[in-house]
Formats: C-alpha cells, sequence, structure tokens
C-alpha cells in the first residue's frame, strides 16, 4: 500500500470524524422532535444573521422542514459512511463516498427554497460546501493530494457549522408551530 496515501489519510481522519460525528447528532436532534436550542451563531466574519420570522413565515419554515428532512437523513448517511471508509483507509470507498455526497447535495440544490431567507442562505451555502467539499475529495483521492484533501475538510466542516444553524431554526419553527396548536 502506497505509504503517502496513508499518512495523508491519517492527517486528515480526526478532522473527518469529528465533522460526521457532529453532522450525525445534529441529524438526530432534528429528527428526535426534542426541545431545541436557539440557532448557533457562526464564528466566522459571516454577514449572514437569522431573522425573525413571522407567524406565516414560521409556518411556511415548518411545511418545508417536514417535507424535505429525509435530506437531513440522507446527507447524514452519506457523511457516516466516508467517516467509516476513511478511517478504514479504503481509498476507492472513499472516492465513491464523495461522489454520493456530492451527487446528494447537488439533487437538494432543486428543493424549493427554505421560506425564511435568512435560514435560506446557510442551506445554499451548505449545499455548496457538501457540493464543492465532494468535487475536492475525489481529486484529492485520485491524485493524492493532502492540500485539496484539507481543502475538502475545510469545506465539509463549514457545512457542518451551517446545518448546526439551519438544525435550530427548522427546529425552532416547527416547535413554535406544534406549541400553536
Amino acid at each position: 500500500m502506497n505509504e503517502k496515501k496513508i499518512s495523508w489519510f491519517k492527517k486528515h481522519k480526526i478532522l473527518t470524524i469529528i465533522g460526521v460525528l457532529i453532522l450525525l447528532l445534529v441529524v438526530i436532534g432534528a429528527l428526535s422532535g426534542k426541545t431545541p436550542t436557539a440557532p448557533a451563531k457562526t464564528t466566522s466574519k459571516s454577514t449572514k444573521t437569522l431573522s425573525n420570522a413571522v407567524p406565516a413565515m414560521t409556518y411556511q419554515v415548518a411545511s418545508w422542514e417536514t417535507q424535505h428532512s429525509t435530506v437531513f437523513t440522507t446527507l447524514g448517511n452519506d457523511m457516516s459512511a466516508f467517516g467509516k471508509d476513511a478511517q478504514a483507509l479504503n481509498y476507492s470507498a472513499v472516492s465513491a463516498d464523495c461522489q454520493k455526497i456530492q451527487a446528494d447535495a447537488s439533487a437538494a440544490q432543486s428543493y424549493p427554497p427554505i421560506p425564511d431567507p435568512s435560514i435560506e442562505q446557510y442551506w445554499s451555502d451548505m449545499l455548496s460546501n457538501l457540493n464543492s467539499g465532494g468535487q475536492d475529495c475525489v481529486s484529492a483521492v485520485n491524485n493524492t493530494d493532502a492540500n485539496q484533501m484539507t481543502q475538502a475538510d475545510n469545506e465539509f466542516n463549514k457545512a457542518t457549522t451551517d446545518i448546526q444553524t439551519i438544525s435550530g431554526a427548522l427546529q425552532l419553527a416547527t416547535k413554535e408551530v406544534n406549541n400553536s396548536k
């Protein structure tokens, strides 16, 4: 086995595992129906902020979440498979996993926008980062390029941060709608 590939995956294994665990926890929390916490604030210098949704918009956001919540499970499963295969140093499977992440993120881009524009921005950014991360990951594996895998790791980590914010906002909208019944 190529020692360069083994070393390359070992360097990125911890970041990958952390990202996968965070993503899985967020997905599980989104599907559990537990009382959500306030949406996470991004620590980057981003100008994105969550707006205070008006009640009609809250119903629309909750409806969007109900109709499209399976995408979070799909993407979580994709990232979980990626994490397992990266940990096992299964290069061909990692490449296939990254192609699946990219394909599922691209498919989700065809969904109707989330009715709240500020949540939609996080959604759009998350899908873009998963798509780019998938592309960079495939290229990194094919070319044994540690720098490109670092780029993929960064994009996957940005997507994880965005999904935490999206999940919290969707949970809050759903909770508000359920409490109004």
